[in-house]
């Protein structure tokens, strides 16, 4: 299975969609930097250099959305993929568990900034709890836990 066309589609776009996240997440960090310095009144370093707000929140949340998108492309792949291995695949894995668990978070992501209008700082504490998730998923999860995601 490991040198299936399909899988190795599965692991790139698996990839794109961490870095989507990675994108999101550093967007998200700048943010929460730079609002400190202004709500601080002390408009240093990072006020002089960075851009606006406005934009960091725009990056993060766009990157939220493609990494959402191709996420779910991975797991519809990985179904497929893990369908044509028979008794050797789960759903019930606890990688495939933890990255339902992602989509969950980043999911809520984009339902709060649409139905409730979540922005900046509540929009990029999300981000930052499901980058962090993802990361511990994707290192811990995948070589502790799971039989089927150890590569």
């Amino acid at each position: 299975i490991l040198e299936d066309t399909v899988f190795e589609i599965h692991v790139f776009i698996m990839l794109l969609a961490y870095a989507a996240f990675a994108i999101s997440f550093i967007a998200s960090v700048l943010y929460l930097l730079l609002s400190r310095e202004i709500e601080g009144k002390q408009l240093g370093p990072f006020y002089r250099r960075l851009p606006s707000l406005e934009l960091f929140d725009t990056l993060s949340n766009r990157a939220v959305n493609v990494g959402l998108f191709i996420l779910t492309t991975v797991l519809i792949f990985g179904a497929y993929t893990g369908a044509r291995l028979g008794d050797q695949f789960s759903f019930w894995d606890p990688k495939i568990l933890a990255v339902a668990l992602t989509w969950l978070i980043y999911g809520l992501h984009v339902v709060f900034r649409k139905a409730s209008g979540w922005h900046g700082r509540r929009a990029a504490m999300i981000s930052l709890i499901g980058f962090c998730w993802s990361m511990f998923s994707f290192v811990i999860v995948s070589q502790l836990f799971s039989k089927v995601h150890q590569f």
